[in-house]
Parts: structure tokens; sequence; C-alpha cells
């Protein structure tokens, strides 16, 4: 499993950024981090019913949660107008938002759900075939998609979009005010 970090310092793609992070420790929240990208080498996109759909370009803001006990991160996406783009939820075996630098250590598949409440699930072919060659047990391919189960039953409306998105802008303002 790979380990991808709240700075995006594992990324080659994403070439500079700045990044701060703010401990929350609420109770949706442990740790928020905020990512400006900069610079990057080839925009990212999902296909959503045919179309690409970039999620990470040039003056894009991302603002990665950490929640408590659970094992997914969100990451609220904005363009480059600071209009909202989706969350992208990251499903991981483990998280640590208490290291300086946050990270989690990756399972694979990860979700993500447009502000118009498409669903994406990304990768979902890796995690099988990681499972298939043994790089991963059959523990943590369950733990995967319970996760993302989970995620869809409980993001997967416009109520509860428009409600993470405002939490997410709260987060966000309160990160830009440290």
């Amino acid at each position: 499993m790979k380990k991808k970090f709240a700075d995006f310092s594992e990324e080659k793609n994403i070439i500079v950024k700045n990044y701060q992070r703010i401990d929350i420790n609420d109770k949706c929240c442990a740790v928020a981090c905020l990512e400006d990208i900069e610079n990057i080498k080839d925009k990212v996109s999902v296909n959503i019913n045919g179309e690409a759909r970039t999620i990470i370009d040039i003056g894009y803001r991302i603002i990665t949660l950490y929640p408590q006990d659970e094992n997914f991160v969100i990451q609220a996406i904005y363009n480059n107008k600071l209009e909202f783009v989706g969350f992208y939820f990251d499903i991981a075996c483990k998280t640590k938002y208490t290291a300086k630098v946050p990270f989690i250590e990756d399972l694979y598949l990860d979700i993500f759900i447009s502000d118009k409440d498409e669903i994406v699930f990304i990768d979902e072919d890796v995690l099988d075939n990681a499972f298939k060659s043994k790089k991963l047990k059959q523990n943590d391919y369950d733990l995967a998609k319970r996760t993302a189960d989970k995620i869809v039953h409980k993001f997967h409306s416009e109520e509860q979009i428009k409600k993470l998105e405002e939490t997410c802008k709260m987060y966000m303002e309160k990160v830009l005010n440290i």
C-alpha cells in the first residue's frame, strides 16, 4: 500500500503547491488541510457519463478533511474560480492525522461525487488486481468495499452533498484565518 500525504509530496505530477494545516478536533473532523495547486504537469480528470471532468488543475484549491475514526479522507475540490467541483473520497487502511503532515495508507479504491451528485468509483480494477495478486489481504479488500458502501450510503444525496460542502467551506475559512 502506498502512503498518500496531505501536502501531496509523494505526487510527481503536482509540481508546486501551498499547504496549510489546522487541528479541528470536533465531532466531524480531526484535522483539515488546505492545498492550493500552483503548477501541475498534467491535469487530473475523471470520466462522468463519457465526459472528462477536471478535478485537479492549476489554480485549484483542495480542502482535505481527516475524520476521526474513519477509513477515508474527504477532499473538497474547488476550481480556479473557487467554484465547487466535487468530493474525492480516498479510502484508507489507516489514517494518520496526528503526524506533522497527515497521511493515509491507501487502499486503492477512491470515490468521486460531483457537485451534481454523480458518483464515480476510481481504481476499482486496481483494488481487485491487488487482491488477486495477493498484494492485498482479504480483510483489507473487505475493508475497502465496506468503506466504499458506507461513503455512498452516507454522502450520495443532494442534501448530504450540500451539508458537507458547507462544512468544508467553514473549515477552509478556519484554515485561511490561522
